[in-house]
Formats: C-alpha cells, sequence, structure tokens
C-alpha cells in the first residue's frame, strides 16, 4: 500500500466535518430566525388582543355578522343579555396555579330563543357541582360582557383525552357536543363561546376574559410550540384528581411568569360563579 492510499481517507474526513458543521450552522441560523419571527408575531398578538381589549363592548350581532363573514372575531369584546340556564351548565377541565378545577359554560339563552354559551370563569376541583356554588346560580335578566372566542374545528391533538359527557368533563371545548349533550339543538346555539369578564362578579376577582391570563396562554404556546395541545399541558396530562400533572406543569409555568413579571389570574370565588 502507497503513501497515496493512507493520505486519501485523511483527506476525506476534515471535508466530511466540514460539512457536518455547515450543516449544523444551517440548521442552527434557521432556528434563530425562526424564534425570531414568533417573538415578532407573539408581540403582534399581544399587541393586538390588548388593543381590542381597551375598545368598547359591541353587540352581539355585530360578532355574529363578522364571524358569518370570516373575520377574526378572537378577543373582540362583546356584551349580550338573556338568562342563564344554569341547570344546563357544561366544566370544562383546567389547572388554576397548580390548583385542579373547571371553567364553568353556562348556555345565556337570549330573548330571542337562540343559546350562547358562557365561560363564567373558573371553580376548584371540589366545587364542581352547582350546590356547592349556590349563590352563583344567577336567575333573570343578566348582561354579560367579555371576550369573544372562537368555536374549535376540531379536537386540538390525539394526546388530548376524549370528553367524557357522561361525567360532564371536557377536556377540549367541543360546542356542538356541549350543546348536544344537555339537550340543546345545534340551530339554536351561536357558534362561539364568550369568555365573561368581572361584570356580574365583585372586581375583586379575576375572569375568564382576564387580560393577564391572555398573556399567560399566549406565552405557554410559546413553551411548548407544535405540539397542538392546550396551553401549558404538553405531556404531563393526567386525569382529574391525580396526584400529578397539569397541577405539576402548571407549577413550572407559573414560576416562569412569576419571574418575567406576569401574573396567574386569581380564581373566581366559587360562590358568584
Amino acid at each position: 500500500m502507497t503513501d497515496i492510499d493512507h493520505a486519501a481517507p485523511r483527506r476525506r474526513l476534515p471535508v466530511f466535518t466540514g460539512i457536518l458543521v455547515l450543516i449544523a450552522l444551517a440548521i442552527l441560523i434557521s432556528l434563530g430566525t425562526w424564534q425570531v419571527e414568533r417573538l415578532h408575531w407573539k408581540e403582534g398578538l399581544i399587541a393586538d388582543i390588548a388593543a381590542r381589549q381597551a375598545a368598547s363592548p359591541v353587540p352581539l350581532a355585530d360578532i355574529e355578522a363578522m364571524a358569518a363573514a370570516g373575520g377574526d372575531i378572537e378577543y373582540r369584546k362583546v356584551t349580550a343579555s338573556g338568562r342563564y340556564i344554569n341547570n344546563k351548565e357544561r366544566h370544562f377541565f383546567a389547572t388554576w396555579r397548580g390548583q385542579t378545577g373547571y371553567y364553568i359554560y353556562t348556555p345565556l339563552e337570549l330573548a330571542d330563543g337562540r343559546i350562547l354559551f358562557v365561560n363564567r370563569g373558573f371553580v376548584p376541583y371540589d366545587n364542581k357541582e352547582p350546590e356547592m356554588r349556590m349563590q352563583g346560580q344567577l336567575t333573570g335578566e343578566q348582561t354579560v360582557t367579555g371576550l369573544a372566542r372562537e368555536k374549535l374545528p376540531g379536537k386540538p391533538s390525539w394526546v388530548v383525552p376524549d370528553n367524557d359527557v357522561a361525567k360532564n368533563i371536557f377536556y377540549w371545548k367541543d360546542l356542538d357536543v356541549m350543546a348536544g349533550s344537555v339537550g340543546l339543538e345545534k340551530a339554536r346555539v351561536i357558534p362561539f363561546f364568550v369568555d365573561a369578564d368581572s361584570t356580574p362578579i365583585r372586581p375583586a376577582c379575576r375572569s375568564a376574559a382576564s387580560p393577564r391570563w391572555i398573556c399567560r396562554t399566549t406565552i405557554c404556546n410559546m413553551l411548548s410550540p407544535g405540539t397542538g395541545l392546550p396551553p401549558c399541558f404538553s405531556s404531563w396530562w393526567r386525569s382529574p384528581g391525580s396526584a400529578r400533572g397539569p397541577r405539576h406543569l402548571s407549577n413550572s409555568i407559573t414560576s416562569i411568569l412569576d419571574h418575567i413579571g406576569l401574573e396567574v389570574p386569581k380564581s373566581l370565588n366559587p360562590e358568584q360563579t
């Protein structure tokens, strides 16, 4: 074997190493560019949400017209009046500062007989049933002001558990099933939700439409890009009442938010939801 034969592998090795370095550099540059683009997107989204929150609430009919025309209704401030159908409320499983509980979605029957599902806020796990919070079972004509939220087109991810309709536990907000499970005709149901603000409750409480909560949700989505999961749940999902699961991940997210100066919304008083 000649010296030339020995030299050939040594020459090829630096070339191969150089190619790997260039590939790694290209990947790092792409990731850096992607992060900058997401940062600009996030800043624009937060600014857009803040502007919508600062606007005066518009009648429900205006949001309906915008939705029918294919417009973006997310986080637009809206007001509506009607009577809550308290015996048909639906429960969306969630966490608040590590505390397991539910967001209470109550149908609001409008004067024309149509139904608007209103997210009235968070209650702890032990206060899931209405009899544990009777003062919150509002009767008579009510006016709600809040933020419009679009109907989900489908299940966010295969990782998210199926909704347990029999136990009234929803892991994702399937409006059609929420309505159908309590005998409400789809044709009567307005095809979006409203996250209520603190108008019907004492001002010290944070509502489902808390500005800080919106910022927190946005950041949680940033922390788990591409997963398709609900904010801050990721692969730590467990069923309600589990000793582990969302509460542990939520505590970690809360620590990050506290470090950068963002608050997590206070829980609603269960008697006032």
